[in-house]
């Protein structure tokens, strides 16, 4: 008898990091966020050791951006402005690890 895996369900896929000014991938999310054009893309993230080598790999496909927020601007404060992307994905591959 052939099983197969019910329910199978997974989060979106949540992106931190520094602000990037001229970065695609904001560009895509200000189109997605603010003129709600939608546009899906494969997403690939990869784990990177310390000397800076791929050491594992994920492949998101079909995903769009669902959310986005800025950390809180502080101008008495030396913090970096985090950006958080969240994206939502049809599918997800482990490419190596």
């Amino acid at each position: 008898m052939l099983h197969l895996p019910e329910n199978v369900s997974s989060n979106n896929l949540v992106l931190e990091r520094g602000m990037i000014i001229g970065s695609l991938l904001n560009n895509d999310f200000n189109l997605a966020m603010n003129l709600f054009q939608f546009n899906s893309s494969n997403v690939m993230v990869t784990l990177l050791n310390e000397l800076n080598l791929p050491t594992a790999a994920w492949l998101f496909w079909g995903a769009f951006p669902v959310r986005w927020a800025v950390s809180d601007l502080d101008a008495s404060s030396n913090t970096i402005l985090i950006d958080t992307l969240e994206l939502t994905y049809q599918r997800l591959g482990i490419l190596c690890g």
